[in-house]
């Protein structure tokens, strides 16, 4: 379970902007969440259903659930585990509780209820074309694109252009245009990172490669 959380958790909340998920579980496990600003949506699904979780309900406060699992109380031989209850005469589960291996340091992560989280966070369905797509950018190829987005820190948005290729990043900026090229799983051979171009244009945006 613990390592379920984890994976929720370092896919949202280290984002920055995503405080709240809503979870249905049926014959699949699906996430949602967005921005609060709605310029981020997020759809998953996990690769097998989670079978501790029942039903909807919504995961509120993620920095708080971080907190506890990065509690090294919980680390070694801790008890991590969701609650059921009844709720309106249907069975769903009403929190996460965490116990250390000596039973002397407990904590509770509570969910949202169904009519709450759907109030909050409305489903919103995406109009556009949809694609599978997954890459595997080097350790280099994500320290330098850390590097980029220092340097631009007031850009909140990024467009992505994907070829065969490379994944193109662009930031929306004033001065410079900048490609970093690395190879990703789709690309044959078995470089990680190609060469950095820089060069000013007349035009303002930004451009970081994977």
């Amino acid at each position: 379970m613990q390592d379920i959380l984890q994976d929720m958790v370092s896919h949202t909340h280290k984002l920055g902007f995503i405080t709240t998920l809503k979870v249905t579980a049926e014959a699949e496990t699906g996430i949602e969440s967005m921005a609060d600003d709605r310029s981020v949506i997020m759809n998953a699904t996990t690769h097998s259903p989670v079978g501790e979780f029942t039903g909807v309900f919504g995961m509120p406060d993620l920095g708080k659930l971080a907190y506890h699992l990065n509690n090294p109380e919980y680390k070694e031989n801790s008890k991590i585990e969701v609650v059921q209850d009844e709720r309106n005469g249907e069975v769903m589960p009403t929190h996460i509780h965490f116990e250390n291996a000596t039973g002397d340091f407990k904590n509770d992560y509570r969910f949202m209820n169904k009519a709450i989280i759907e109030e909050k966070l409305k489903s919103v369905t995406f109009k556009g074309n949809s694609w599978n797509v997954e890459f595997q950018p080097s350790m280099a190829a994500i320290a330098r694109m850390k590097l980029m987005a220092g340097a631009h820190h007031v850009e909140t948005v990024f467009l992505v252009n994907i070829n065969f290729y490379f994944a193109i990043f662009f930031f929306i900026l004033e001065y410079s245009f900048f490609t970093l090229r690395t190879c990703h799983k789709f690309h044959t051979c078995n470089c990680c990172h190609a060469r950095l171009e820089v060069y000013i244009p007349p035009v303002s945006f930004a451009c970081y490669a994977f």
